[in-house]
């Protein structure tokens, strides 16, 4: 049997945010799946059940059900009514049993252009052949009305939003598990696009070393031989031929005489005088901070420069713990209002105060002048800087003809993941060390302990404490690789708190390795692919895991499920995964009907 529902294009269009439809009043207590609440007619808050029917009932939106994908003990029929009924849960999509309908094909058009622009928007194209467009009148009748007035609260509902926040957070981290599975890179097509990377990151060092330290090409033969060696492995690994590299080899011969020219070009303007004129123009430098110093400290101004650098520390402090680099007071508030003030009184004395004013035009001058001394333009320096842009370029073409190259994998072993203590997620990885595998559990359950709040430094150092305390509770912890990654982790710890000024993640440890990729890039997939690629990490699936676990599935940005959702032979089976993943949910934290 099917069954009909009436949306409107904002419960349409988050419904592919999250891969399912919800009542109206779950968008409102729920911890995910609001994103777009900007779109939400809060006329409509309240509504806590969907309307289901049996016949398509007209309007601009309408979704096509199976009832496949319903719990009929929760479909109960509207007072009266043979073809209306209500429900109290969230449906969750899957391929086949679901379709779309649109009144008209400008409506369908402008939702998938709206769609492009929005990046949590991500299942439109897995299910855009289930798009069809058909004018159906609207019926108007007493049965429809009562849409509002049969709309009792559930007194399931919260219960019902339980199911769904912990399917949404297991969701995100099976389907970015999955994601890191098929898209891993071993072997040669690893080594290759390493190396390449390496190469394009020699090159990058070389433009600043020849711009900023104004010196030629010393390591002439170490470049032509990487340049050769990753011409050798890409025709042995893509087995294609290619001139790209016989390309950057020219550029950086050319590179190399014109870096020459150029060094010889500065030598000839450094001289005795230009010396001394550099050491004359720190010395009256240094004098006229020493009075602009004496100023500040027999006014006022002193005192308000330190209590304005005091509010903008707490700024920095306070977009520490939502992932920013500083997170303002809000206008109206006190110290909104005290930082406005500071920054007038400051602004007025400066302008009021010749002296002061002209002292600090004075060093401003005087640092320009400095650093025309000490950055010479030459003739060459438009040329090299675009022979780099090519080069750059070109590297990036061969980087994308190697991800293109690369075939991703449908082959999933699901058997490896489990969950016999919901909302616990588990994993069992075959040739890992014990240590290894008890602490990407142990944060795993950490993730899921500290619930739906906003990747920030500060999570990810509780995070680390967290899990690192309850992992030193195992006998794995005591073993040589326990006591290695417990060293990182404390390390790295106070590297983040600038107690030390470096770590090393150690690299006989593969899949602590990739959870360390995501304590160190964990704002975004695209940054720690990119950490992962660079150190040659190759167990993507498990940093991944605990990201996407840590934000939730509704979260998960297109760029990064597009891979999975444009090849059904990945795609189906682990949809096939996630439904029993919800019923094993459903079953384990059964709701009171």
């Amino acid at each position: 049997m099917q069954y009909y529902i009436n949306v409107t294009s904002w419960n349409l269009l988050e419904s592919f945010v999250t891969e399912s439809l919800s009542p109206f009043a779950f968008y409102q207590k729920r911890n995910f799946g609001n994103n777009l609440s900007r779109y939400l007619d809060k006329a409509n808050e309240k509504t806590n059940y969907l309307i289901l029917s049996t016949k398509d009932q007209g309007g601009d939106y309408v979704i096509k059900i199976d009832e496949n994908l319903l719990d009929t003990s929760c479909i109960f029929p509207i007072r009266k009514s043979k073809t209306l009924f209500i429900y109290s849960k969230t449906i969750f999509y899957k391929k086949g049993s679901v379709m779309f309908r649109f009144s008209s094909e400008d409506l369908r058009d402008s939702l998938i252009a709206e769609s492009q622009i929005l990046s949590e928007v991500k299942c439109i194209e897995k299910y855009s052949s289930d798009f069809f467009v058909e004018f159906v009148k609207q019926v108007d009748t007493k049965e429809q009305s009562k849409r509002n007035g049969d709309n009792p609260f559930s007194f399931q509902q919260d219960e019902f939003i339980e199911q769904d926040n912990i399917y949404n957070k297991i969701k995100g981290a099976i389907v970015s598990y999955v994601r890191g599975a098929s898209s891993s890179v071993k072997g040669d097509m690893q080594i290759l696009t390493i190396k390449t990377t390496d190469l394009k990151n020699d090159f990058a060092g070389l433009n600043t070393s020849i711009m900023v330290n104004e010196c030629s090409v010393s390591n002439t033969s170490n470049f032509i031989h990487l340049i050769r060696e990753c011409k050798d492995l890409y025709l042995r690994t893509i087995k294609k031929q290619t001139n790209l590299f016989d390309i950057i080899e020219q550029q950086f011969c050319e590179i190399v005489k014109l870096a020459s020219k150029r060094e010889a070009e500065i030598s000839s303007f450094y001289s005795l005088d230009k010396k001394e004129r550099e050491n004359s123009l720190l010395r009256e430098k240094e004098d006229l901070e020493n009075k602009l110093f004496s100023i500040e400290s027999e006014t006022e101004l002193a005192k308000l420069n330190e209590e304005l650098g005091l509010i903008k520390a707490e700024e920095k402090e306070r977009g520490k713990l939502c992932g920013k680099s500083r997170k303002y007071y809000e206008k109206g508030t006190e110290k909104y209002n005290r930082k406005k003030f500071l920054q007038f009184e400051i602004k007025r004395f400066e302008e009021s105060h010749e002296e002061y004013r002209s002292l600090k035009n004075r060093i401003a001058d005087i640092r320009q002048q400095l650093s025309n001394l000490t950055n010479v333009p030459t003739t060459y320096d438009a040329a090299i800087s675009a022979l780099f842009v090519r080069i750059s370029d070109i590297i990036n073409d061969v980087l994308r003809n190697i991800k293109s190259n690369i075939e991703p994998t449908s082959e999933i072993d699901y058997s490896v993941l489990s969950m016999s203590e919901i909302p616990f997620l588990n994993v069992t990885i075959p040739n890992c060390s014990q240590a290894e595998l008890d602490f990407l559990n142990v944060t795993l359950r950490e993730i899921f302990l500290l619930g739906n709040s906003n990747i920030s430094e500060a999570y990810i150092l509780n995070l680390i404490v967290a899990a690192a305390t309850d992992f030193k509770s195992f006998p794995a912890a005591t073993t040589k690789e326990g006591q290695l990654m417990i060293s990182t982790l404390q390390t790295y710890w106070k590297y983040k708190n600038n107690k030390v000024s470096g770590f090393e993640i150690p690299c006989n440890l593969p899949v602590f390795s990739s959870i360390m990729a995501f304590f160190v890039k964990p704002f975004g997939f695209d940054q720690m692919e990119r950490f992962m690629q660079n150190r040659g990490i190759n167990y993507k699936q498990y940093g991944f895991m605990l990201w996407g676990c840590a934000i939730g599935y509704a979260s998960l940005p297109k760029t990064f499920t597009n891979l999975l959702y444009s090849n059904d032979n990945i795609y189906k089976k682990m949809d096939e995964y996630l439904f029993s993943v919800h019923k094993n949910i459903e079953l384990q934290r059964p709701c009171n009907q």
